[in-house]
């Protein structure tokens, strides 16, 4: 059986000062809709069973990060 791959990229939230060389519009992520979005992707994302997950990060961050994804 060959394994299923999902690939999922957004934008950084965070829009840090060195910034994306595409810097799209920020949306209110807390409003009513938005959440309801994030909400789909993670019922989405339980469905799927992911094995494994990369994120991206900075390398002062990875220990924070790998905590936080931890306790969750």
């Amino acid at each position: 059986m060959k394994p299923q791959i999902l690939l999922l990229g957004i934008f950084h939230l965070d829009r840090p000062a060195n910034g994306d060389m595409i810097r799209p519009a920020i949306f209110d992520i807390a409003s009513e809709r938005r959440q309801r979005e994030i909400q789909e992707v993670v019922a989405r994302l339980n469905a799927f069973r992911p094995t494994g997950v990369a994120l991206e990060t900075a390398p002062e961050r990875m220990s924070d990060l790998q905590h936080t994804y931890e306790t969750y």
